[in-house]
């Protein structure tokens, strides 16, 4: 138990109360703007329980939390115990909001899918209660009162299903365009045998940029129609 104030005995043995020396430090966790408000809850809820919670683990002591736009700022008294709590808690939870899964352009229309589908069917399968959103990078927010085991555990999940979609749809696009060579080797062979071998293999030049160019107009065409 923490208090705020301690006995001293004197020569007499009488005790005398004297007030501790005491030492504040201000702990700071970066954040992106974009995850503050799910951070903090309504009305900043969560930070308002986890003050009530860290007074009522270490009574007498309070914490005074604070953002300056770049960052939270939670000042409290130096104590180990203190410190450990508001970084294993808050600051975890701020950790976790800050941690964006970074997926290819070219993929980020049908990792969404049609109407968000694909990203609704993870998030169906992260344990707990949350919304996977698009903003450059993919992020995921919880409610503020989610612990942050079940916060770990739903980003290791997530990440784990987006990055084998990921690694599909390249080696999708990588098999295509890998038909689209062949065929067009096939064909330069073809017109070599014959007069006009450099116009064969202009047009198998331009038969391979157009498959790949297809390709990745779809993924684009999905991505300004479906995203977040």
């Amino acid at each position: 138990m923490y208090f705020n104030a301690f006995y001293q005995y004197t020569d007499d043995q009488r005790p005398t109360y004297k007030a501790p020396e005491r030492t504040t430090v201000v702990l700071k966790f970066p954040c992106n703007p974009s995850v503050i408000g799910a951070l903090v809850g309504r009305k900043w809820s969560r930070v308002k329980q986890l003050s009530e919670d860290f007074t009522s683990r270490f009574p007498g002591f309070t914490i005074d939390v604070t953002h300056d736009g770049i960052a939270f700022n939670v000042m409290m008294a130096n104590f180990s115990d203190g410190v450990a709590f508001v970084t294993n808690t808050f600051g975890e939870e701020i950790s976790l909001a800050n941690h964006g899964i970074y997926i290819h352009p070219q993929f980020v229309g049908r990792m969404i899918g049609k109407g968000g589908h694909n990203l609704r069917d993870i998030e169906a399968g992260a344990g707990c209660k949350c919304t996977i959103y698009h903003d450059n990078v993919f992020w995921v927010r919880f409610t503020c009162d989610t612990p942050v085991s079940d916060r770990q555990n739903a980003i290791d999940y997530i990440e784990e299903r987006m990055f084998d979609y990921a690694n599909y749809l390249e080696d999708r696009l990588v098999d295509i365009d890998t038909e689209s060579v062949d065929a067009d080797t096939g064909s330069e062979a073809w017109s070599t045998s014959g007069s006009d071998s450099e116009v064969s293999t202009t047009a198998s030049e331009a038969s391979t940029e157009y498959s790949v160019d297809n390709i990745d107009n779809m993924c684009i065409d999905s991505l300004q129609e479906l995203s977040i």
